[in-house]
């Protein structure tokens, strides 16, 4: 079909470059598709039925459609980018109260030592009291 103003002797014009480049182009479509079907091809299969079935697969390079082209994706990347923050709000949450248990731990060890420390230093004067006690008597009953 062509344009009623068109000059029909006009030609259109092109440098090799440009000529090279789309030759490139559909060289690498037909050589993407034709590695996918061998690759079908290639696939070990169970038994005669998923045999028949490779047979009627179609590669996704042949496929005109692509994920944004199906409407539906909309809800479900929304969902996913939700889910990816929730994922991350789930995280830190989890990270901070990790921390707190951690701060807790130590300072319950702190306790713990502090304690244990106070008990011996106590054991301590109560032994000595003791030795004291036992030493000044010893003492007192040599003397006589």
């Amino acid at each position: 079909m062509q344009h009623a103003k068109a000059d029909p002797d006009a030609r259109l014009v092109l440098s090799n470059e440009s000529i090279q480049y789309g030759v490139e182009i559909l060289q690498a479509i037909q050589n993407e598709s034709k590695s996918l079907k061998k690759s079908l091809k290639d696939i070990v299969t169970e038994n005669e039925f998923e045999k028949r079935l490779m047979a009627d697969v179609i590669p996704p390079s042949d496929i005109g459609v692509t994920f944004n082209d199906i409407g539906a994706l909309e809800k479900i990347q929304h969902l996913e980018t939700r889910f990816e923050s929730e994922k991350q709000t789930m995280e830190s949450r989890f990270e901070a109260e990790k921390q707190t248990m951690v701060a807790l731990v130590a300072s319950e060890r702190e306790e713990r030592e502090k304690s244990q420390r106070q008990m011996q230093e106590g054991f301590k004067k109560r032994n000595g009291r003791v030795y004291e006690k036992l030493s000044s008597s010893l003492v007192v009953s040599s003397s006589f």
